[in-house]
């Protein structure tokens, strides 16, 4: 689960092959359908990727600029 904002998410797979959200309401609570598994298939479970998996847009961009004078010397070679 997930909690945002002081609301809790939980997520996982139903019998039906669906991964379902249950977003904590209190007694009033219900499952919202995410995704249904395809024919021949089966959901087994729920894993969340962490986040700092993503690089950010200024290390892309650091990168990018680290690479530039090593591709300034192969054009020099030529």
């Amino acid at each position: 689960g997930v909690v945002n904002g002081g609301v809790t998410t939980l997520y996982g797979v139903s019998t039906a092959n669906t991964l379902v959200a249950v977003t904590d309401t209190g007694a009033a609570s219900t499952f919202s359908i995410l995704a249904t598994a395809g024919a021949n298939t089966a959901f087994r479970g729920v894993e969340f990727a962490p986040l700092t998996a993503v690089p950010e847009p200024g290390a892309l961009a650091l990168l990018g600029l680290a690479l530039l004078p090593g591709a300034a010397l192969l054009r020099r070679r030529k």
